[in-house]
């Protein structure tokens, strides 16, 4: 993280009496959303500032959320069980029904976008479905995602994914795939259906989405931003897995 970004947030703080909600603190900065949302991100993964209270917005946890400077300390982390949960998403349809202005609020569309290009060291998605907004996602930040030691996918087996995936396969040499489907007799007898992407080992997205249009503009979707120990659980199962599946990787459909 920039160390200019970090000490001019927790300089602000100081001067609003050690706490402030984020829209307070954008204001004083000038930071973009997307730059506050990491720096705030990385401030509080590294026990400098904390939340006081719940959100006022649940679908708006970081902009809704008053900060405050905390003594950095071992175990300073509020957590329930194995991890906490950072945030829930709403995709669109559901943010038209609940009645809520998708501008300034975390959708599902700008947090995956946000997750994908914040990753620094590996990649990691489970999707049965992709579509082309696969493809939009990585452009978007495709030098920092080349620079990573590995992007895995593990995904259905079926033609449009085989030919989106390939096709990216050849732009993103980092990149490796995973076709999950087994078929005995013509029936389905194995296939990914979980809905998972990690970043790093420090977070992990979990929802009930695919990459694909459908699920992001038309049904019904939500998800749960998660961080601590069930992340590396999940990033374990995730590679058990792909020892499991990843010699059909380069199979034929």
């Amino acid at each position: 993280m920039s160390e200019d970004k970090k000490d001019l947030i927790l300089r602000m703080l100081k001067e609003k009496g050690g706490c402030a909600y984020a829209l307070e603190v954008k204001e004083a900065t000038g930071m973009s959303w997307r730059d506050l949302v990491e720096e705030i991100t990385t401030l509080e993964s590294q026990n400098l500032i904390k939340k006081q209270g719940p959100p006022v917005d649940l679908t708006k946890p970081i902009a809704t959320t008053k900060w405050c400077i905390s003594e950095k300390s071992e175990g300073g982390l509020e957590s329930i069980g194995l991890g906490t949960v950072v945030s829930l998403i709403l995709n669109p349809p559901v943010l038209r029904i609940l009645r809520i202005p998708p501008q300034g609020s975390i959708g599902l569309v700008d947090s995956l976008q946000g997750f994908v290009c914040s990753a620094s060291k590996n990649l990691r998605i489970i999707m049965p479905y992709l579509g082309d907004f696969v493809s939009l996602l990585f452009l978007n930040c495709a030098d920092r995602l080349k620079g990573l030691s590995r992007m895995r996918i593990i995904t259905e087996r079926n033609q449009s994914n085989y030919v989106l995936l390939e096709r990216l396969k050849r732009f993103f040499p980092n990149l490796e795939v995973a076709y999950a489907t087994k078929e005995a007799m013509g029936v389905k007898i194995e296939g990914a259906h979980a809905k998972l992407i990690i970043i790093d080992e420090d977070y992990a997205l979990i929802g009930t989405f695919n990459l694909t249009e459908l699920h992001l503009l038309v049904n019904f979707d939500v998800g749960v931003v998660v961080k601590g120990e069930v992340v590396r659980i999940l990033a374990g199962v995730f590679d058990k897995l792909w020892d499991a599946v990843k010699g059909d990787k380069d199979g034929k459909v």
